[in-house]
């Protein structure tokens, strides 16, 4: 009987939680276009069956053949590249499928944007998009991630831009849409993108009526546009910023809706703009609905000639 995992694997192993083990009720493809880590050096191709030595090449057409709600997991090996060209250069659009990457540091399969409005699209409902290094190689990219369905988790993930390469955005969640996670992920942007401030579809996540919103153990570093958390026109409830740092050298972490409802809680990080150490300087505009919770912010205390911290520890 074939097998993706020829030398076996004990009932209960899981990678970041996906498990692996011969009786998961999906099916398992693998993809690899890097002939230098490839098993026996053969590189992947879209002819071949997606076992982990016959693997596929591009991710694209490992979804074309997973099936909806099945719970198919593509694992994406150490080294592959794939450059994003165009809007939904990768388009997750059957529901209920995992994309894990797999590899540390640079050696994460790693996705650049080329064009503006290039992309990753996800089209489907309750996708898991996982342990990708995703870098931006052109000034005034829209964003990075298109979340166009509910209950999308994007984990494991670093984004990175530099300088004539910034993101004006780099989580665009579609208007009414629910339940997104992002988790242990870090997002790095050393110098000022091109957009407006509190313009539209700008910011670090980018959110218009969704509920149900968790973004948790993630790093925010750097300068974005409008927010790091950016809530605009109908306000976002539910939503939870835990444990993750909030440094923004351009503006305040959270600009929302006066009406949002959620909490920040166990958070840090510095608001370099902030002329003095208050609230409203140091979080943003979060209005009365939104707590912050034992968490704990630098901003500039020009007043006091230094830096002055300020911690949430009720409901603000």
């Amino acid at each position: 009987m074939s097998s993706n995992y020829p030398n076996g694997f004990a009932a209960g192993v899981t990678i970041r939680g996906v498990p692996l083990i011969q009786t998961h009720p999906g099916e398992v493809f693998w993809v690899n276009n890097s002939t230098a880590l490839a098993k026996g050096g053969v590189g992947g191709s879209d002819g071949n069956d997606g076992s982990y030595r016959r693997p596929f090449a591009t991710i694209d057409y490992a979804v074309s053949k997973c099936t909806a709600n099945r719970g198919d997991i593509i694992f994406v090996m150490p080294g592959y590249t794939q450059t994003i060209s165009a809007a939904a250069g990768i388009d997750l659009d059957v529901a209920g499928i995992a994309v894990v990457g797999l590899g540390r540091g640079t050696n994460k399969p790693t996705l650049t944007f080329s064009a503006t409005a290039s992309d990753v699209d996800f089209d489907a409902a309750n996708i898991l998009f996982s342990g990708f290094r995703c870098v931006s190689s052109v000034n005034s990219l829209v964003h990075f991630m298109d979340v166009n369905d509910d209950n999308a988790t994007i984990d494991n993930c670093e984004f990175v831009t530099g300088n004539a390469t910034e993101a004006l955005c780099f989580i665009n969640m579609a208007t009414t849409k629910d339940g997104l996670t992002v988790s242990n992920s870090k997002f790095l942007q050393p110098t000022d993108p091109d957009g407006t401030g509190g313009g539209a579809n700008t910011g670090g996540i980018y959110l218009v009526d969704s509920e149900d919103i968790l973004v948790e153990n993630c790093t925010f570093r750097g300068q974005f546009e409008s927010g790091i958390i950016h809530n605009k026109t109908t306000a976002c409830k539910g939503l939870v910023v835990r444990n993750c740092e909030l440094s923004n050298e351009l503006t305040v972490p959270f600009l929302l809706v006066t009406t949002a409802e959620g909490v920040c809680d166990g958070c840090y990080g510095a608001t370099l703009v902030a002329s003095d150490a208050t609230e409203a300087q140091v979080y943003g505009t979060i209005g009365t609905l939104f707590w912050i919770s034992q968490s704990t912010s630098l901003g500039n205390d020009s007043g006091g000639g230094g830096q002055g911290s300020i911690t949430g520890t009720v409901a603000s």
